[in-house]
């Protein structure tokens, strides 16, 4: 029932803004299936941008599976 709330996406930019101001890092990375739309969605709706697509990057349950990888 606490679905499509946005919590994850609000805990995922405070985080993400935490690790920038206490960590020596320049960028995050999110890996996730282009067939997982609520993790692109959270991806997308906490800043994170596109920046393309591995062609069957990782072996999951018997198949190869795309990812996309986004960047904050």
């Amino acid at each position: 029932e606490q679905r499509g709330k946005g919590y994850t996406s609000e805990a995922l930019k405070l985080f993400s803004a935490y690790l920038f101001e206490t960590k020596q890092i320049n960028r995050l990375e999110i890996h996730a299936s282009p067939g997982n739309i609520g993790s692109c969605k959270v991806a997308e709706k906490s800043g994170f941008r596109l920046e393309g697509t591995k062609r069957q990057a990782c072996w999951v349950r018997g198949q190869y599976l795309d990812l996309n990888i986004y960047y904050l």
